[in-house]
């Protein structure tokens, strides 16, 4: 009898796989509060950092929860378990009818790329229309957390026509690949820097983002080459920076040859509205199956749910 040939996982399968092998049990079990910098919880689910990430990704105005950062590798890998499918399936979306996928090559940077969810939906729909074509990844992470996760991926895309490079460094308007760019991706970054100023005062927090925008990301937009795409995905929410954002792009208007707003809608509570122009995206499902192991992990994560904005320039 012939043997069966195992089926081979799909990059997102092995990244789910090895997130949940590197998850370390924690030592504060049900018991004493971690030692980690910045954390007081209790480990309610031995390693996996529910509680953490709530801290961080939540819009909450404490000391605390604005302290905290990515500051422990289980946080890491928590998040690839949690919300890989959520953040892949959703870039997975929104270039599923694009033409940007029929190109041989693209090049693409992404700005606080973190574990690089974007890269895994990408890579998919890019791949599934274009089966042969190549993609250049740079990921630009200051916060070095990220490495493994980062380096574990590198491996994994290594037979997939994908070259991955990350950087753990700012990303700076004169880089040399900006020239060749087809596609800047900043994916939950601005709502990040929002929620994470040391303050509670939101107008505070507001000039951050708009600081962040008009300083950084005006020069870098200015030095990427024609017909290239800008695409910030992020919190449906008008608390976390989505009013800057959109002022931001109506002040790059000039530059841009096309621009697209919108938004995945979320059924179960009223969603926010660009100004203008909204693009009410049909499809929300998850593109990946919840399966065990990984499904426990992704409870309440059922569909996509960011407000985005591409921009090409002319």
């Amino acid at each position: 009898m012939a043997l069966l040939k195992r089926r081979i996982l799909t990059p997102y399968e092995q990244y789910l796989r090895f997130a949940l092998a590197s998850l370390k049990p924690c030592i504060h079990f049900g018991n004493t509060p971690c030692t980690h910098v910045n954390c007081s919880h209790t480990c309610k689910k031995n390693g996996y950092c529910i509680d953490c990430l709530n801290d961080i990704l939540t819009n909450d105005n404490s000391i605390t929860s604005r302290l905290r950062e990515y500051s422990c590798e289980n946080i890491t890998y928590s998040y690839v378990l949690r919300y890989l499918n959520r953040y892949a399936s959703e870039i997975y979306h929104l270039f599923e009818k694009a033409q940007f996928t029929q190109r041989q090559v693209v090049n693409i940077i992404s700005l606080g790329c973190g574990p690089a969810t974007e890269l895994v939906g990408f890579e998919s729909i890019y791949h599934k229309m274009n089966p042969t074509g190549i993609i250049n990844f740079f990921g630009f992470d200051t916060n070095s957390i990220w490495s493994s996760c980062q380096n574990q991926l590198g491996r994994i895309y290594n037979s997939y026509n994908v070259n991955c490079t990350f950087f753990n460094q700012v990303l700076l308007p004169d880089n040399q690949f900006l020239k060749n760019t087809d596609l800047l991706i900043l994916n939950y970054v601005v709502s990040h820097i929002h929620k994470h100023v040391n303050t509670s005062d939101k107008s505070i927090r507001e000039k951050a983002v708009e600081s962040f925008l008009n300083t950084i990301i005006s020069p870098i937009f200015d030095n990427m080459p024609s017909r290239s795409i800008l695409l910030i995905n992020d919190t449906n929410s008008y608390n976390l920076g989505r009013n800057q954002i959109e002022k931001w792009t109506r002040s790059q208007s000039q530059k841009a040859s096309s621009l697209i707003t919108g938004l995945y809608p979320n059924p179960d509570k009223p969603y926010a509205r660009f100004n203008h122009n909204n693009t009410i995206m049909q499809d929300v499902s998850l593109v990946y199956q919840k399966s065990s192991p990984y499904d426990k992990y992704q409870i309440s994560i059922d569909s996509c749910g960011s407000a985005f904005i591409l921009i090409k320039k002319r």
